[in-house]
């Protein structure tokens, strides 16, 4: 049986959701729904939501048809104290990008040799795919990062 779509972005979800560093939870609040960085409290950073951004069928001539899901994982990191410029707020951020690129890294061969991370078996890959866009800086003591990923999924 076919995993459904949501078994499928729940899991991508959990596997980033549920990192630790040092045995504790590297985010503070996680969920689906995002939310605006100006309406999460900067005690409650590290942040994590997620967006469904689009589903994209493809077929290869003679190839059996696939799915390529985009998702958009919202990280948010907070200095602390409005009026401490004394921490760079990428300083915070850096540690939380390499833990989610380290959580999506490939670990698995398929039947190409290729390296894919199948999320447990569900897909085909999953991986961090294109830019990473951030702040840098430009929002004070704030800091976001918006990391795509793509899953790439046999057909349904």
């Amino acid at each position: 049986m076919n995993p459904t779509r949501e078994t499928i972005y729940a899991a991508l979800f959990a596997r980033v959701a549920t990192l630790k560093v040092g045995g504790v939870p590297l985010f503070k609040t996680v969920e689906r729904r995002v939310r605006h960085w100006t309406e999460v409290d900067a005690s409650a950073q590290p942040y994590l939501g997620a967006t469904q951004d689009t589903e994209t069928k493809t077929q290869v001539k003679r190839m059996p048809s696939r799915w390529v899901f985009r998702v958009c994982l919202y990280i948010y990191v907070h200095t602390g104290a409005a009026d401490d410029t004394s921490v760079v707020p990428s300083t915070l951020l850096n540690p939380v990008l390499d833990a989610v690129e380290e959580a999506l890294r490939p670990t698995e061969v398929d039947d190409n040799q290729d390296l894919v991370n199948t999320l447990g078996g569900l897909v085909a890959d999953c991986k961090i795919i294109g830019t990473i866009e951030t702040s840098e800086g430009m929002l004070g003591n704030q800091e976001y990062a918006l990391v795509p990923v793509e899953i790439v999924v046999p057909s349904f």
